[in-house]
């Protein structure tokens, strides 16, 4: 069988695998903020290589690579989130051809490498960077970062400069990934130094480091010169030592997939399983043939090395998130992979092809079925979260990210069921109630809202949101006064905050309580807060005083109205047109000169009445 045909069988493997995702939606986690991100021309007015001076989603990450490659799905397929799979799925088929070269080169079996890439086209823990949108991150490191590694291969064995600048060009591309790259040396160095017989600083050798220092420094000053958004993890030594347990886990998940979330919390059975495999590929190493032992443990070695960048952060809210991602292990486990063979390299020859594939066939069908069932929790928000929920029941977030998918379809039944599952599980937390307030005021629940908002309020007696939202509550059940309250206390919590001043100052002028008028708008007018609304409905309270002869009154409230929108000039002119009609010359003159000041313009007529007024 040619290689080309055993390509088409990685590539027909990852297409059955993953073609379902095609028609997947974004799940509302990270996915939704890229494609919004590039779909909002004023992130992508400039040019590509603008992407090289920018963050990642405006955090602390540098991946413009990563950023070049949502820009295009966003140029070609605008916001239908399905359409962004296709690109993951090629990476991911690209990737696996790789890692069969890979395979077969370390291990000389044809046959192992062919089984190789099917687990890995096929194996349910990297459906995290293929099925999931911001995997992509993971696919082309793992891609760019595997393709470095073979042409390195080559220098090693040739000296040919063609291999180096290969090398080098696709380590570039690697950290401008993902910044796990910077690794790769790392593992070149030690493996290098395994393998050439010539030293440590032979000249090839020397060539090899000033080459790859040459490319970090580049990757470095860009990344320096981007522009940084806001950090969002945690670091320090006791979460290094916390995250190490990712290890283990990512073993037993890799060997036995059982038990997969879209969002993993780490599990005690799960660093168990793995712990216990750990030590037996140590101990396996010890079986090899004495000349393939350091590489079989340089293999272990790339495993860990490129898994350690990923402990030593945590997100900020990983108690109500997730703990780790199993996308960040694509690349890595690769390790494994090179660890088994050169462990089963000379042993391999011994068994026939036909019959070592009969019996790797087994886990790659295993695989595949439970990748199927395990993908399809990529399908929507929903599935997603329920999956999640389904793992680790104990996150309120996952139930609060459910309900506000439901909410914003207006399923508000459904939203209000996964919000009280959210309080039920983090009872302590003001938010879990305001938002079960906001649904039932969405349902005209209005008492189960008064409820909801004041039991928010107990844990958070100054959330000014919460407060805001009681006294829209108590004004849908026509207890004014009890929302005149609220509005009162919050005017001295918050004074430089205009929410409730505006509607103190709106019952004011409705009210004709104009000492109440002069209060609550000197306050706002102190502090130049704008209301265009507020002052429309100003405006109808000064039309109809204006119609009653009440010009004074009139003049009086439009002054008001233009305090709260001096963008509305056109309220000057009726300011003029009530001092004329109340033949007040002097206030007259002054709006006049005022409107026309801020460019309005008053029609002939109005012009010649004026003048002779105004003489």
């Amino acid at each position: 069988m040619s290689d080309y045909l055993k390509y088409l069988i990685i590539a027909i493997a990852g297409i059955f695998i993953y073609s379902a995702s095609l028609d997947y939606d974004a799940v509302k986690c990270d996915d939704t903020r890229l494609i919004e991100y590039y779909n909002n021309a004023e992130n992508t007015n400039s040019s590509v290589l603008s992407e090289f001076s920018d963050s990642y989603l405006n955090t602390t990450y540098y991946r413009p690579l990563v950023n070049i490659s949502f820009r295009i799905d966003a140029e070609l397929w605008g916001s239908d989130a399905s359409k962004y799979h296709r690109l993951n799925i090629l990476f991911h088929i690209v990737f696996c051809t790789l890692l069969f070269i890979t395979v077969k080169r370390l291990s000389g079996s044809d046959s192992m490498a062919l089984l190789s890439a099917l687990i890995y086209s096929v194996h349910p823990l990297f459906a995290n960077a293929v099925a999931w949108i911001p995997g992509r991150n993971d696919l082309m490191l793992g891609t760019f970062g595997l393709s470095s590694f073979l042409f390195f291969d080559n220098y090693l064995k040739s000296n040919k400069t063609k291999d180096l600048i290969l090398n080098v060009v696709l380590l570039l591309l690697a950290l401008f990934s993902k910044e796990t790259a910077v690794i790769l040396p790392v593992l070149f160095f030690v493996y290098s130094y395994i393998d050439r017989k010539e030293g440590v600083f032979s000249k090839p050798n020397i060539t090899l480091y000033f080459s790859w220092l040459v490319a970090g420094i580049i990757w470095f000053v860009l990344r320096s010169m981007a522009e940084k958004g806001t950090e969002a993890n945690l670091f320090g030594f006791d979460i290094f030592i916390y995250n190490l347990r990712v290890l283990p886990e990512y073993l037993g998940k890799f060997f036995i997939p059982l038990y997969l979330s879209v969002l993993p919390t780490y599990s005690s059975l799960a660093t168990i399983i793995g712990s216990i495999i750990l030590l037996l590929l140590t101990g396996g190493i010890f079986l090899a043939d004495e000349k393939n032992k350091k590489q079989a443990a340089w293999g272990l070695l790339w495993f860990m090395l490129l898994i350690l960048p990923t402990t030593i952060f945590r997100r900020g809210n990983a108690d109500e998130w997730n703990d780790y991602l199993y996308c960040r292990s694509y690349l890595p486990l690769t390790g494994i992979i090179m660890m088994l063979s050169f462990i089963l390299k000379d042993r391999l020859e011994k068994i026939k092809p036909v019959m070592l594939l009969s019996v790797g066939l087994v886990p790659v069908l295993l695989y595949g079925y439970a990748n199927i069932q395990h993908h399809s929790s990529y399908t929507s928000p929903v599935s997603f979260y329920d999956n999640a929920i389904e793992q680790d029941s104990s996150r309120a977030y996952y139930y609060q990210i459910i309900g506000n998918y439901y909410m914003e379809d207006r399923k508000f039944d459904e939203a209000e069921h996964y919000f009280e599952k959210a309080a039920e599980n983090q009872p302590s937390y003001s938010k879990r109630y305001f938002q079960l307030g906001e649904i039932a005021m969405l349902k005209k629940e209005y008492s189960k809202a008064i409820t909801q908002y004041k039991k928010s309020l107990e844990l958070d007696p100054n959330d000014k949101r919460a407060m805001f939202a009681l006294s829209q509550a108590f004004v849908n059940t026509a207890h004014i006064d009890s929302a005149k309250v609220i509005w009162n206390k919050m005017t001295e919590l918050f004074p430089d905050e205009p929410d409730a001043y505006f509607v103190l100052f709106n019952i004011a002028v409705v009210n004709g309580d104009y000492d109440k008028v002069d209060e609550y708008g000197s306050h706002i007018i102190s502090r130049g807060f704008q209301n265009a609304e507020l002052s429309g409905r100003i405006n109808k309270v000064a039309q109809k005083a204006f119609q009653n002869k009440s010009l004074e009154e009139a003049a009086y409230l439009w002054k008001y109205a233009y305090a709260v929108d001096t963008a509305n000039i056109k309220l000057l002119q009726y300011i003029t047109g009530s001092y004329f009609v109340a033949k007040n010359l002097d206030s007259t003159k002054k709006y006049y000169n005022f409107y026309r000041q801020k460019g309005g313009n008053f029609s002939d007529a109005e012009e010649q009445t004026y003048n002779s007024f105004l003489k």
